[in-house]
């Protein structure tokens, strides 16, 4: 299947960073690499109705996992199981949530229109699960952890770490 490791190493050791956990975990790689596919295991599986961060382009989202693929042969097959290993994933069907200030996101563009899109689980960035997430009509608040982490890496270090890759 795909490997993203580049990708998900340059995320998780700005993630590391920001969190100020000591350099010794961070050199070592068989952590790391474990930790390079984001934070989906069986203790935090990814799961339909599961908020997730998203990166698109230089821009993080929060999106809510509405459907999950695999491939299998040559086919597509819908995901219903717990997915504990991020590269299982062919493409995610996400509803999309853009972000407006602080911890607070919307549903809709500027046109009024409600976002959704497939994606590669390569564009996932941090698994929020479903208890630090409030909807109230179609706006979104992150509570809690979620907050914390949307914040940290919603900066201008986190841009220039990705604009190096």
């Amino acid at each position: 299947m795909f490997k993203w490791k580049n990708f998900w190493i340059v995320q998780v050791i700005y993630l590391l960073y920001t969190i100020n956990l000591p350099i010794n975990f961070i050199n070592n790689f068989c952590i790391l690499e474990q930790l390079a596919i984001v934070n989906i295991t069986f203790i935090f599986f990814l799961i339909n109705n599961t908020f997730i961060i998203v990166i698109f382009g230089i821009q993080l989202c929060i999106a809510k996992v509405i459907a999950m693929y695999e491939q299998k042969d040559k086919f597509y097959s819908y995901v219903t199981r717990l997915i504990t290993d991020i590269q299982d994933l062919l493409y995610v069907s996400l509803q999309v949530f853009t972000y407006i200030q602080g911890h607070i996101f919307t549903e809709f563009d500027e046109n009024g229109y409600s976002l959704f899109s497939h994606y590669e689980p390569k564009h996932i960035v941090y698994n929020i699960g479903r208890n630090n997430v409030q909807i109230e009509k179609n706006i979104l608040f992150l509570k809690g952890t979620a907050r914390t982490i949307f914040t940290k890496l919603n900066n201008i270090k986190f841009y220039n770490t990705l604009a190096k890759f």
